[in-house]
């Protein structure tokens, strides 16, 4: 395992994380994810993240650190609340990393991230209190992520940011516009997540799609239509290319992320452990300069290629009456709206307000509310992305 110094602090390079212990991809084998979390340590992992709001994960990743928490370096999150909405005012925040230096039985916390922006809160307050907490000692550093640039920026302004975490990988490069060159500027390290694209490059083609109840895989549309296609010619180019260098899409995708300029960290979270041996082998391998450069070009020609593909798509979908299948309705929609802010179509910041009614929408159970609400965010986004149509 490699590893990297960044503002006086030393990590490995290749870091845990703890998302799946959420739920958030189906069935969790408690026990079998504490081995990983052992095998991560006893291979050289000393970046763990978790998050407030990842269900028992910071409890259960407290446990397993115990006495060797002094060595590892330690990332947490203060996440929205049961509701969806973030509170960062200062005693909200003070609560919040009370509880969270509780559950992981430590007594600081290395790197402590803002997960979701609160826009009735003022940046200044919030700084103002993480840098108490950091004077206090129960804090080290603290980040921010899933905030739009403007806002982040408006943070990198107020206080010193350690990082910003982002997703970033060969099938989600959308960071590469605006979030992270402004990191670059401001000498602002950059976490990337997801960078094996949620397992996305470990599927074979014409595999079917079988998620567990829960996995928000089974609606994530990086799992669908276009992008999916898209996805998997990535995954069969990189066995390609690299398949002679001994590597695998999932390790060439994870170095690929390494080698980006302003990358600290890149977090993998698997939940077995020779799914993780693979990642973290990904840390000693190289590969040459010249096919690094092949890579690099049809990266590009293939973003070229799905943006013209998805802009068809999300006009389709979104010019014609929805599936009556509420379901269905809801990940079509959820799926032009995000693959419009994948691909730069939209900002995030102005699409943010419908993503939240999309899911509102989603909850409503009542057939025919749920399907005049859902119509209602079709010609809204629509109207957004296609005005002249």
């Amino acid at each position: 395992m490699k590893y990297r110094e960044h503002q006086g602090e030393r990590f490995s390079e290749i870091g845990m994380g703890c998302y799946g212990l959420s739920g958030a991809y189906g069935t969790v084998d408690i026990q079998e994810y504490k081995k990983t979390l052992d095998y991560a340590i006893e291979n050289g992992v000393t970046y763990f993240d978790t998050a407030q709001g990842y269900g028992s994960a910071e409890e259960i990743l407290g446990e397993v650190l115990g006495k060797r928490r002094t060595s590892l370096f330690l990332s947490t999150k203060v996440s929205p609340d049961a509701s969806g909405k973030a509170d960062l005012r200062t005693e909200s925040l003070y609560r919040a990393c009370e509880a969270s230096l509780k559950r992981l039985k430590t007594d600081y916390i290395d790197l402590y991230n803002i997960h979701f922006d609160d826009p009735e809160t003022p940046v200044e307050e919030t700084v103002t209190a993480l840098e108490k907490l950091v004077r206090e000692g129960k804090i080290r550093h603290y980040g921010v992520g899933h905030l739009p640039p403007h806002r982040v920026k408006r943070y990198m302004e107020s206080g010193k940011l350690f990082s910003v975490m982002g997703e970033y990988s060969v099938v989600a490069r959308q960071g590469e516009r605006e979030l992270f060159p402004l990191c670059r500027q401001y000498k602002t390290g950059i976490v990337a997540f997801s960078v094996t694209g949620r397992g996305v490059l470990a599927r074979k083609r014409g595999e079917e799609s079988c998620f567990d109840k829960g996995d928000i895989r089974a609606i994530d549309p990086l799992f669908q239509r276009e992008r999916l296609s898209s996805a998997l010619r990535i995954a069969d180019y990189l066995k390609e290319i690299a398949g002679d260098h001994e590597m695998t899409p999932i390790q060439t995708a994870i170095a690929w992320v390494l080698r980006r300029p302003g990358v600290i960290c890149a977090l993998t979270g698997p939940s077995r452990r020779d799914h993780l041996r693979e990642n973290i082998r990904a840390s000693s391998q190289e590969l040459p300069q010249s096919i690094w450069e092949e890579i690099e070009s049809f990266l590009e020609q293939e973003e070229s290629r799905l943006k013209e593909e998805g802009h068809q798509a999300v006009l389709t979908l979104l010019s014609k009456p929805l599936d009556p299948d509420g379901e269905k309705a809801f990940k079509d929609l959820l799926y032009a709206a995000e693959t419009a802010v994948a691909l730069g179509f939209l900002e995030e910041s102005v699409l943010m307000p419908l993503f939240y009614d999309l899911f509102q929408t989603r909850a409503t159970r009542d057939a025919e509310e749920c399907s005049r609400a859902l119509e209602r965010v079709r010609l809204e986004v629509k109207g957004l992305l296609f005005p002249e149509e």
